[in-house]
C-alpha cells in the first residue's frame, strides 16, 4: 500500500519544511474533519493530466459508443460489488432473495440486450439499488451505553439509506448513515488521488454530468466501489455494538460521526479499498483501440444465481 498522511480532524499546524518533504517524496496528505469533508492539502503529483491521456478521455467522452461502453462497465461493476456485498454480509431472507433476484435479471439485461442511453442504464442501476438497499435496511444494531444516553426507536435498525423527507443522503439523521457519508469523504479524496496520480484529467466524466468545479471522473469511478464502502461499514457495526458517544446529534436532526470512531472508519476504508484499481482498469480501456464492456465477474450457476 502507498504511503500517505491521514489527519482526521487534527487541530496544530505544520511547518514549510514539512510540506515541501511531503511534496518532494510525493506523499498524499489528507485532511478529514468532523463534518466528513476531505481536502487534499499536499503531496502526490498536483493536477497535471497527462495529454495523451486527457485527449483519450476527450474523445471517448465526445463519442456515444465509447462513452455508453464506459458507463455499462462502470454500472456492471457496481452491480457486481453490490451482490458481493449482499452474499458476504447479509443473512438470507426474502429480501435479500429479491434483491439477488433483481441483480441476476440486470446482468443479463446488461449483457444480452446492451442498453443504449443513458437513461435505460439508470433505470437498471435504479432497480438494482432499490432491491439492494431493502435488502439490509432491516439489519438490527447493538448498542451499549443506552443507560444513560437512550436513543430513538428506528436507530435500533440500520433503515434506509436516504433520511425522511429527502431524496439526498447528505444530511444523514441515521448513525449508520452518517458512517457511511464519511466513508465515502475518505474514499473521494482516494479516488480524487489515484485520477491525478494516473493523469486523468477528473473533470472528464461519463455517467455524472459535467458542471463548472465538479470531478464527474472522480464521481464516475466511485460508484463501483460504494457498494465495498457498505461492506465494510455494515462489517463494523456488525462486529460490536455502537455507543451514543460515537456520534454527534445536532439540533437540526443531523448525525454526524465523533472523532474516534471517524479515525476507524478512515483507517478501516484505506485498507479496504484499492482506487487505483479502478483508474488503471478505466486507462486499459482508453488505450485500447475499442473500449467494450468488459466480461463480468459473475457468472449464472443455472438458477439465476451470479457466483
Amino acid at each position: 500500500m502507498p504511503t500517505r498522511i491521514l489527519v482526521v480532524d487534527g487541530d496544530g499546524g505544520l511547518t514549510f519544511d514539512v510540506l515541501e518533504w511531503i511534496s518532494t517524496q510525493q506523499i498524499p496528505l489528507i485532511q478529514i474533519n468532523w463534518r466528513g469533508e476531505a481536502i487534499t492539502v499536499a503531496g502526490g503529483n498536483g493536477y497535471v493530466a497527462d495529454f495523451r491521456l486527457a485527449r483519450a478521455q476527450r474523445a471517448a467522452q465526445a463519442d456515444p459508443q465509447q462513452a455508453m461502453a464506459i458507463s455499462r462497465w462502470l454500472v456492471a461493476e457496481k452491480i457486481t460489488a453490490s451482490y458481493e456485498t449482499l452474499t458476504q454480509i447479509i443473512g438470507a431472507g426474502p429480501a435479500r432473495e429479491r434483491a439477488l433476484q433483481e441483480i441476476a435479471a440486470s446482468m443479463s439485461e446488461m449483457t444480452t440486450s446492451a442498453p443504449k442511453t443513458l437513461d435505460a442504464l439508470r433505470g437498471i442501476e435504479g432497480r438494482v439499488a432499490q432491491a439492494y438497499f431493502a435488502a439490509w435496511r432491516s439489519i438490527p444494531l447493538r448498542w451499549k451505553g443506552l443507560g444513560r444516553r437512550p436513543i430513538p426507536e428506528e436507530g435500533h435498525r440500520i433503515g434506509p439509506r436516504t433520511p425522511p423527507n429527502s431524496k439526498r443522503n447528505r444530511n444523514a439523521t441515521h448513525p449508520v448513515n452518517a458512517m457511511l457519508n464519511y466513508a465515502l469523504a475518505v474514499l473521494e479524496s482516494q479516488v480524487r488521488l489515484a485520477v491525478v496520480a494516473g493523469g486523468l484529467d477528473p473533470a472528464i466524466g461519463y455517467t455524472h454530468a459535467q458542471h463548472e468545479g465538479r470531478s464527474a471522473l472522480v464521481l464516475d469511478l466511485m460508484e463501483p466501489l460504494r457498494p465495498v464502502i457498505d461492506r465494510m461499514v455494515i462489517g463494523l457495526v456488525q462486529a460490536q455494538p455502537l455507543s451514543p458517544t460515537d456520534f454527534i446529534m445536532r439540533d437540526d436532526g443531523v448525525c454526524r460521526v465523533a472523532p474516534q470512531l471517524a479515525r476507524t472508519v478512515a483507517t478501516k476504508m484505506i485498507e479496504t479499498v484499492e482506487a487505483r484499481a479502478c483508474v488503471g482498469d478505466l486507462i486499459a480501456r482508453l488505450d485500447g483501440p475499442d473500449i467494450h464492456l468488459r466480461e463480468t465477474r459473475g457468472r449464472d450457476d443455472g438458477g439465476g444465481r451470479i457466483l
